[in-house]
């Protein structure tokens, strides 16, 4: 069998929420590299980053308005949380 370890619940911040250029992930783990993936709703990768900071931002100003899923791993885990895009 396959598990996957999941990151404690509200352990990553996503801001601001709703989003219109700019979205910014806080509550990585520095000492580590965190790999972040911008997801649409269907699950389809659309942006990847690698980060190794408490803090990262990135550019969404190319995504179409909608929903979508930030999706951060690292070798404690995955947690996945959702934004907007304005």
């Amino acid at each position: 069998t396959v598990s996957i370890a999941y990151l404690k619940p509200g352990s990553i911040q996503l801001f601001p929420n709703p989003a219109k250029d700019k979205l910014t992930v806080k509550g990585l783990n520095a000492a580590i590299t965190s790999t972040i993936a911008v997801l649409d709703i269907q699950g389809k990768q659309l942006l990847q980053f690698t980060a190794k900071a408490v803090a990262y931002s990135f550019s969404v100003g190319s995504l179409a308005p909608g929903t979508y899923m930030v999706r951060v791993k690292d070798n404690n885990g995955t947690a996945i949380q959702k934004f907007v895009k304005q």
